[in-house]
Formats: structure tokens, sequence, C-alpha cells
């Protein structure tokens, strides 16, 4: 059913009630939510840091998101779990950063890209990268979660427009 495939980790909270109520009644299991009610989104990270996801985005050690970190490799993508959003850590190796984001884009990946850079890489970052968004690395709780919120919706009208040939 049409309800299975709309991903409520994306929506405005006024949207999330009657959501959560129309998937329990439909028998599919509701998206989790956090603490406050907001939902959880599953996030995959590829960076070479080590550290972990709060060294290269501190403000996802705020959110409640779960978050599986990858090395920037080609092989780790062949075997990556899935997820609602890709964010790559483009911070210090802008070459491997354009790279890696044309490799994903060329394996048909239609997940949302989000490419994680410092002030000085966005004035060579460009559209042919293939990167859905780019954010600073000292970007606010507020800010991230917004992003990943756009970046879930525009996902999903994309996952929509491929299983039916338009936009509901």
């Amino acid at each position: 059913s049409a309800a299975h495939h709309i991903n409520s980790a994306f929506l405005p909270s006024r949207f999330n009630s009657g959501l959560t109520t129309l998937l329990q009644y439909s028998g599919a299991d509701p998206e989790p939510l956090d603490g406050k009610g907001m939902p959880v989104a599953d996030l995959l990270l590829l960076t070479s840091e080590p550290g972990g996801s709060t060294q290269v985005l501190p403000a996802l050690g705020l959110l409640s998101h779960r978050v599986r970190v990858l090395p920037v490799e080609p092989s780790a993508l062949l075997d990556a779990p899935d997820a609602d959003v890709v964010i790559l850590d483009g911070r210090r190796d802008l070459a491997t950063a354009r790279t890696t984001c044309r490799l994903i884009r060329s394996t048909g990946l239609s997940v949302p890209l989000l490419l994680v850079l410092t002030e000085g890489g966005l004035t060579v970052v460009s559209s042919d990268w293939g990167t859905d968004d780019v954010i600073l690395d000292t970007a606010g709780p507020a800010e991230l979660s917004t992003r990943l919120r756009l970046l879930g919706e525009g996902g999903h009208a994309q996952r929509v427009e491929q299983e039916d040939g338009e936009i509901e």
C-alpha cells in the first residue's frame, strides 16, 4: 500500500500523529521517534576521520538520528546499509570528496547526498559534483535537522516519481 512508501521521518510534525495512526491501521510499523517526538532518520556517514560522527559534524551528537560510519572507500559502498541520507565528509580532501560524490551518483544511488565542508571548500564545490546539498562542519543542530528533513522530503518525491512515473 502507499502508506508503506511514506517516510514520516521528514514530514512536518503536525502530520506525524495522523500518519502514525494511518500506519498503525494499515499494519505498517511507524517511524521511530526520539524523546521529543521528532522522527529519527538512518544516516550513513562516509569519513576517514577517526573518532566518529561528532568529529565530522558536531551537531549530529545533539540529534537523535541513527548514524552508521563507513570509510570513504569505493568497496565500503558496495555493502553499505540502507540509509535515508548519505553524508560525505569532504572537509580534508576535496579531490576525494568530488570523486566520491561522482562515483556515488554513477552507481545510480537515489538516496540524498549531503556533503560536509569547511568554509574554504564552498569556493570549489559545484553542481557537477552530484551532491544534493552542502553543509558547513560548524552548522548547528537546527540547520542540520532542517537540511536533513528537506533532503528526506526531496528523496521521497524522487522515489514516488520512480515508482509511479509521476510525482503525487
